[in-house]
């Protein structure tokens, strides 16, 4: 394995040793330089990441994030073969020894590595020793909202028991997830209860006293933005509104939105197809009454995997329910339909999708130490730092909470 502490880019491209696994840390502007070898590897991912795809995160630099992000690109001969942006936390336990975060913003809510499925397993025992080797400065480090089943993690814990490397996880929990299974119908009568079923229809009708009640898709072109238009405008109108929290309430998160979920272009990598430009898509569908858009929801979908981002509705049908209603016409469309296999939350503990959706996926923080030297003793000073860090973060917030009754 060879490690360099910075990539020599050249139009795009970062140079590397043909035959050998390479890793390099990009800093922000190399980041920004990949094209072609990034599309290709989020193509390829062995499980799907949309925040790290080109789009998202040329968004979030662009607009979001103030931090300085690096990353750590692992190379085989000219294919980029695993990807993590991360930040460092240098305070997190009181600077005795600095961690290295996988990079996570508040419009993340995964952050497993992009791994290709063509060299899953050899990319990240890459991945893992190049974390190890000190190329970043510390070998110590907080994987955020990992799904500890998923494909990108397996690979990474096999990896991790060949190294012999210690982890410990943290805040696990179950995210809401919808997969194929029968029909609209039965899922209906399997997974809603009979009382949530009576409620949907009866404020359906309500509705549709009022007029003509649809669903409307969107995926691309002038449609997508004026959709998308139709989503800022909604959550601008309700409770993120008015607590200066929806995407519209500052220029920047605006800005955002629109690159991240719109057509705007991000530059002209040159040799990638179609497929791989493509990659991710947005999806916005929105619950009309007499051709007005009362609700609406954003998805991004990479690969055959939707992750439904953001919803918002028009308050004045609160007592409607417009977004239930968005959200049943969302899983109509979804089983009836073939534009993917599985549908992620995105969304923490407790959320409504869970009395709606048929399955879930398990997440966690995950702390590992990708050093040997770091022995038992030391690893365990970690874990306690860690514990009592999320300890006196949840005493607190518990506490402001009592305060605000």
């Amino acid at each position: 394995m060879i490690y360099t502490r910075k990539s020599d880019v050249t139009a795009g491209r970062v140079a590397r040793s043909v035959g050998k696994p390479h890793a390099t840390i990009l800093d922000q502007h190399e980041i920004l330089a990949l094209g072609a070898e990034w599309e290709e590897l989020a193509a390829h991912a062995v499980q799907e990441n949309p925040y790290y795809t080109r789009r998202y995160v040329t968004a979030q630099l662009a607009y979001i994030e103030r931090r300085p992000v690096q990353a750590l690109a692992v190379w085989q001969d000219h294919k980029l073969i695993a990807f993590l942006p991360f930040v460092k936390d240098p305070w997190r336990w009181g600077g005795i020894v600095y961690v290295n975060k996988s990079w996570s913003t508040p419009y993340t809510t995964l952050s497993v590595p992009l791994i290709d499925a063509r060299f899953a397993q050899s990319a990240s025992t890459a991945l893992l020793s190049a974390m190890a080797s000190g190329l970043t400065g510390s070998s110590t480090w907080l994987l955020l909202d990992v799904t500890l089943k998923g494909s990108a993690f397996r690979h990474l814990h096999q990896a991790q028991t060949t190294l012999d490397l210690r982890s410990k996880t943290f805040d696990i929990f179950e995210r809401a997830t919808l997969s194929r299974s029968g029909t609209f119908d039965e899922h209906l009568k399997t997974h809603l209860s009979k009382n949530r079923r009576k409620s949907l229809n009866r404020n359906r009708r309500r509705l549709e006293e009022a007029g003509p009640l649809s669903l409307e898709t969107y995926t691309e072109g002038e449609k997508l933005e004026e959709a998308l238009q139709h989503f800022l405008r909604l959550e601008q109108s309700g409770w993120k509104g008015r607590s200066g929290t929806a995407l519209a309430s500052t220029p920047q998160t605006r800005a955002f939105a629109e690159m991240a979920f719109g057509n705007q272009p991000i530059g002209s990598p040159t040799n990638h197809t179609t497929e791989t430009a493509k990659y991710l898509e947005t999806r916005i569908d929105l619950l009309m009454l007499n051709d007005q858009p009362i609700a609406a929801s954003v998805s991004v979908q990479a690969g055959r995997t939707a992750f439904t981002l953001k919803s918002a509705f028009d308050e004045s049908y609160r007592h409607q329910s417009p977004g239930l209603l968005l959200e049943e016409a969302i899983i109509r469309s979804f089983l009836n339909g073939n534009w993917a296999d599985r549908l992620d939350s995105a969304a923490d503990a407790g959320h409504v999708l869970e009395t709606l959706w048929n399955g879930t996926i398990t997440v966690g923080d995950v702390l590992l130490t990708a050093s040997q030297s770091n022995a038992k003793f030391l690893f365990g000073a970690f874990t306690f730092l860690e514990t009592t860090r999320r300890m006196a973060r949840q005493t607190m917030k518990q506490a402001l909470r009592s305060l605000r009754r």
